[in-house]
């Protein structure tokens, strides 16, 4: 039979492994989700850059032809690519996602 000894210290040593490998685990999470919050807000970036382009070519087109076309276009892309705009990143919530 072991000593008392021996097995309190065969448990503080794999209590001491397992911590170690929860902080690892932990570090890893942390990293990646860290490399997430930056390809979000990068994201947000893009979308506030790309709606940005699409208001200035409405207003080009309001100025040239008497309407912005922007249903007509996002009716477009819809249909012939099948793609669609949600909505949840309209110019006010980026705009207000941009602040925070």
């Amino acid at each position: 039979m072991m000593d008392s000894v021996v097995i309190a210290a065969l448990v503080s040593g794999c209590v001491a492994i397992v911590v170690v490998l929860i902080q690892k685990n932990q570090t890893k999470k942390r990293a990646s989700l860290e490399g997430l919050e930056e390809n979000l807000k990068l994201a947000e970036k893009d979308i506030a850059f790309l709606l940005a382009v699409e208001s200035k070519h409405c207003e080009i087109h309001r100025f040239n032809e008497g309407s912005s076309k922007k249903n007509t276009v996002r009716e477009s892309v819809r249909t012939e690519q099948g793609m669609d705009f949600s909505g949840s990143f309209n110019p006010g919530s980026v705009r207000s996602r941009a602040r925070s």
